[in-house]
């Protein structure tokens, strides 16, 4: 399935829901709307929760243009990450390359369930201003 995503902002709390198999050019696109989101941004520090369940992985080039990205948005601010998505060694694998060059400036942690994720990010004082329930649909 082609790559899809789904971005909100919620407080400072960037929301992604990730979805298929990911290319350059939805790397890239995701990247340029990521950054309007961070540009609306009014507090020096954010969180980002990504939702990845659905997701398929992606292209190298696709990689390389996340690891950028998330350089880009430690060096913005975003000091926490929660991931959330079913255990999955390959996806972990792929996921610890991409935030290897910011581990010392970036906190992330995985979960396998929306409300850990929640409420670990609300311990470290990034609660969504909505507390309505996540929409993840994409489509």
């Amino acid at each position: 399935m082609k790559g899809h995503y789904k971005l909100s902002l919620d407080g400072q709390v960037i929301i992604s829901h990730i979805q298929g198999q990911w290319s350059g050019t939805t790397a890239l696109r995701y990247a340029e709307e990521v950054r309007e989101l961070v540009a609306g941004l009014s507090a020096p520090n954010f969180a980002h929760l990504l939702f990845l369940d659905d997701w398929e992985l992606g292209t190298p080039q696709s990689q390389f243009i996340t690891e950028r990205t998330v350089s880009w948005l430690v060096s913005k601010g975003m000091s926490v990450c929660a991931e959330v998505f079913s255990p999955d060694h390959l996806k972990e694998f792929i996921l610890n390359k991409t935030t290897a060059n910011v581990k010392g400036n970036l906190s992330v942690r995985r979960f396998d369930k929306q409300v850990d994720a929640l409420d670990w990010l609300a311990a470290r004082g990034f609660e969504r201003s909505n507390n309505n329930s996540i929409d993840l649909e994409i489509l």
